[in-house]
């Protein structure tokens, strides 16, 4: 046919019968069907420019065998979320499959192990584009996940297929689940990540597609006000403490006698009962040493072990000896605040049954770690001398350490962030060959509808409004070992620069406990000397 000449009606016929194909194509919209070809209605600058102009969201992305599995957290105002995927993870303008959906989450299906895709999702209002992001993952096959007990009685799995086969070998009925207090209406591939239970408590199961081996590090940091933004709005959905503090009522008394524990280096002590919900409340102590240096606080949250007063008291005198004034802090049910544990639900050590407490806004049990902290630190904040400024510092062990980076993430009135054995990202929270030490994380270590949102590895970043140090052992007896030469230690140092901030990482290599040993806290000391000398004061408020 080369070099054939179409007279000028066959050219007419021929543009206007490729006119037809084209809008044909573009009528089809986003159909779903991963065998058609769809275009969007846009010219190639019109797709450009929203990417550069729309507000940026999170979108997250698991590997599985065939397909990819998609999270992002609700965009204000929103009615639908538009699903595409291109055949490469490269800059496009035209996107081969599409779909929408009203959910959080998606499973892209029919794709080809080993190679890689591009994804999009945007949000869409009547008024139109709201925000959008894109990310690139290549599926592959998840043979190492599935874990008969990862904690307590509860199993885990990263594919539903392996949850499935749990549940037939218990004779459990796929209809029978509830997740998140609410009865489960889809099961099978596309089934959202979330911790399962049964009305009759036959049995419970995290599914969590992004529990793996290997830490990948992102090409560049999330921004730390979106992520503070999105973990803001996945952990209380309707109304926001910290703006709205108002919906958030919280009784604080001055109890009778201090707590004091093994801690030895105070002045003074003062311990205050924070009421915060209706079957929780939080004791706290405020320590005070004999000379204090102004304006410094810190916040020590100690974790499952037991009470801060006790547990940490090496820590917290630690500091009362370098003139801070310390509060500790315990986690729900756990020291101080145990006698909680006589509430109805009957909460077991690994928080499991907190699932139980999401309200019918739709707040996040996980936020009830959190919020006591909040009140600890107003009531810095309303004992601060206008003329000294506050620098606060927070600083934990174990889930005290998550404790510590999960909120100082939220709250940049929080300076310096130190986490001590605290966590890491879940995609690495498999990889270790030692049984006893693999510990995929807590009820609010794994809570899907978080980490489905914002990451851990977002949380540890946004830490610390000016500074943030992590502490991990290598040969921890417990949990969370991470050898020097891990990827998440230098995607750790790399993105405090990316950020603007000070983020160091110090794994020590001596201490075989789950604690900060000598070596630790000469890091400590050098890392808050520099700290204190290059940091700002904090910011009132997110």
């Amino acid at each position: 046919m080369s070099g054939r000449r179409w007279p000028v009606i066959g050219r007419e016929i021929q543009g206007f019968a490729l006119v037809i194909l084209l809008v044909t194509l573009l009528l089809s919209g986003c159909a779903g069907d991963s065998t058609d070809v769809q275009l969007d209605a846009k010219s190639d600058n019109e797709q450009r420019s929203p990417e550069k102009a729309t507000p940026p969201m999170i979108l997250n992305s698991a590997p599985q065998e065939g397909r990819v599995y998609l999270s992002w957290g609700e965009i204000d105002g929103a009615d639908r979320y538009e699903v595409c995927r291109s055949s490469v993870a490269a800059t496009v303008t035209v996107w081969p499959w599409c779909e929408s959906t009203s959910h959080l989450s998606a499973t892209v299906p029919a794709l080809e192990d080993g190679k890689e895709y591009r994804f999009r999702v945007r949000a869409f209002a009547a008024q139109g584009l709201l925000a959008q992001a894109t990310v690139a993952q290549t599926p592959r096959q998840r043979l190492e996940c599935s874990i008969p007990q990862c904690y307590g009685s509860v199993a885990c799995f990263c594919a539903p297929e392996q949850a499935e086969e749990w549940l037939q070998s218990r004779q459990i009925q796929p209809s029978s689940l509830y997740c998140r207090n609410r009865k489960v209406e889809q099961w099978g591939a596309s089934a959202p990540d979330c911790f399962y239970t049964t009305a009759n408590n036959t049995g419970s199961f995290l599914l969590l597609r992004s529990l793996d081996t290997k830490f990948v590090a992102p090409t560049a940091p999330r921004e730390m006000s979106l992520v503070r933004t999105a973990a803001i709005k996945a952990l209380w959905p309707k109304s926001n403490p910290f703006a709205q503090p108002e919906e958030f009522p919280v009784h604080v008394d001055v109890l009778p006698v201090a707590i004091a524990g093994a801690v030895q280096a105070a002045a003074s002590a003062t311990s205050y009962g924070i009421a915060y919900h209706s079957l929780l409340s939080s004791k706290v102590t405020h320590f005070v040493p004999a000379s204090p240096q102004p304006g410094r606080y810190a916040i020590y949250h100690e974790g499952h072990g037991g009470a801060a007063s006790d547990i940490g008291a090496g820590t917290i005198d630690w500091l009362l000896e370098r003139g801070w004034q310390v509060f500790a802090v315990d986690m729900p049910l756990i020291g101080a605040n145990s006698g909680d544990n006589g509430s109805l639900l009957n909460i077991t050590n690994y928080h499991d049954d907190f699932d139980k407490l999401e309200d019918a806004s739709g707040n996040s049990p996980v936020g009830l770690f959190l919020l006591p902290i909040k009140s600890v630190v107003d009531l810095i904040f309303s004992h601060t001398d206008a003329e000294a400024p506050s620098r606060v510092l927070m600083i934990g062990r174990s889930g005290g350490g998550w404790s510590t980076y999960a909120y100082s993430a939220l709250d940049p009135r929080i300076d310096i962030a130190v986490s001590i054995a605290g966590g890491v990202p879940l995609s690495q929270r498999l990889q270790s060959e030692d049984e006893e030490i693999l510990d995929v994380g807590d009820y609010e270590q794994s809570a899907a509808h978080l980490y489905n949102v914002v990451a851990h590895e977002d949380l540890m970043i946004g830490a610390g409004s000016s500074a943030a140090l992590y502490i991990y052992n290598q040969w921890d007896g417990c949990c969370y070992r991470v050898r020097p030469d891990e990827p998440i230690v230098d995607y750790l140092r790399t993105a405090g620069t990316a950020v603007g901030k000070t983020i160091d990482v110090y794994v020590d290599e001596s201490n075989a406990q789950h604690s900060i040993g000598p070596s630790g806290y000469q890091r400590l000391e050098a890392f808050l000397d520099s700290a204190l000398n290059s940091s700002s004061t904090g910011t009132p408020g997110p």
